[in-house]
């Protein structure tokens, strides 16, 4: 991986002291993510420590890379991990109870580091490791504040479910409304046209209500592509 001398998105965050990011700040940066742990994810790989902390920026703060792969893991198609590994603010609820975890572990991480961008704050911290597992287990975490979008809110708690099987596939949250701008502009900004053909972003299905509602957007977004 290429040197990032801006620095960590964890950092990024403490310098901001109290002065919230605009909404789209927070997804600009949220969808880059997405996308690279999905393509991670399609490798079959679970990265296992996704925090802000290993979120690296370029100079302008604006484009972020995923890093720290060292306790990463290859699954076969169907198979969970079952070692607890991870930082404890990030780590979900089905490795604190020491089930088997699947990609779905990461994306719990991937809620905590949105929650995070929204807030300032991790969504879990306690003074001592037993108190923490308690808070990850109840699933309890303040709100954002409520200069934020409903679906901000949503996206945030749908991520953060207790139950895994509960929480949306990578694919299904790129395809919420909320997410349909910010690609569309990350591919038109920082895209090159052969990134653009490549099929990185899966093709966005919403069901029901929703895909009458995104069918433009996924229109033009497959224009780009």
């Amino acid at each position: 991986m290429e040197y990032a001398p801006g620095g960590t998105l964890a950092e990024f965050i403490h310098k901001r002291c109290n002065s919230l990011l605009d909404e789209d700040t927070i997804l600009h940066f949220f969808v880059q993510i997405l996308l690279a742990l999905h393509h991670v994810h399609t490798k079959q790989i679970l990265h296992r420590d996704l925090k802000t902390q290993n979120i690296l920026l370029d100079k302008h703060r604006m484009i972020v890379k995923i890093g720290d792969f060292g306790i990463s893991k290859i699954l076969s198609s169907k198979s969970k991990a079952y070692t607890v590994v991870g930082t404890p603010c990030y780590i979900s609820p089905e490795l604190c109870e020491g089930k088997p975890y699947n990609q779905k572990s990461d994306i719990w991480a991937l809620g905590c580091v949105l929650y995070e961008l929204a807030s300032l704050k991790r969504a879990f911290e306690a003074a001592n490791l037993p108190a923490l597992v308690l808070k990850i287990m109840s699933g309890t975490f303040a709100p954002i504040s409520d200069r934020y979008s409903p679906d901000l809110r949503q996206l945030i708690l749908s991520m953060l479910n207790l139950d895994p099987s509960k929480r949306p596939q990578l694919n299904e949250i790129m395809a919420q409304a909320i997410c349909i701008r910010p690609l569309l502009n990350l591919y038109t900004d920082v895209g090159s046209v052969k990134m653009r053909r490549q099929a990185i972003l899966p093709r966005l299905r919403p069901s029901g209500g929703a895909a009458r509602a995104h069918n433009a957007s996924n229109q033009l977004l497959w224009l780009l592509l």
